[in-house]
């Protein structure tokens, strides 16, 4: 990609006067360089966000620039960086680590500036598995009749080995 200009050039003498030329010039365009790509933290866990950072170098003042963000998790993010800005930044929550362990997320990025240039860069995260957490103030245990109808709450201390009983709570996930 390039762009042409015209350079209008006029040379002037005290004696003959001056004549004037106009030449064409080709202006080949630079593709932008990632000077840094990063992620902050590099570990998190899930349902807690984290912010892509970067960076880039571009001769081309005037350029504006369009990005567009793969996390890793099947979703996608598209940005825009005006001119001179030659920095962007991003945030973005893995809700769940479907395993058990920490996972590792692969984060693509690619940046094109308006003449076409473009540039790709990855980094990645390490997302953590959270286990839920039982709110244990909101725990009730409700006798049952046989047929599964709740009686009553239930003392802990009172319940027989052949007591029909429902344990009812709240918990939380953060994934």
């Amino acid at each position: 990609p390039f762009d042409e200009i015209n350079i209008p050039v006029t040379v002037m003498n005290n004696r003959t006067g001056s004549a004037s030329a106009t030449f064409r010039v080709r202006i080949n365009n630079v593709t932008p360089v990632f000077s840094n790509l990063s992620v902050a933290p590099a570990e998190t866990d899930e349902g807690s966000s984290l912010t892509l950072s970067g960076t880039f170098t571009d001769p081309g003042t005037q350029d504006t620039y369009t990005g567009r963000v793969r996390w890793g998790d099947g979703t996608e993010e598209s940005f825009s960086v005006a001119a001179p800005t030659r920095t962007f930044s991003l945030t973005h929550t893995y809700k769940d680590d479907p395993k058990a362990a920490n996972d590792t997320y692969a984060i693509a990025v690619s940046l094109r500036d308006d003449d076409s240039g473009a540039v790709n860069g990855n980094t990645s995260a390490i997302v953590r598995n959270v286990a839920p957490a039982i709110d244990t103030d909101s725990i009730v245990i409700n006798r049952l009749t046989p047929d599964g109808s709740a009686i009553a709450e239930a003392d802990v201390d009172s319940l027989d080995e052949s007591d029909l009983f429902e344990v009812v709570g709240t918990f939380s996930d953060p994934g």
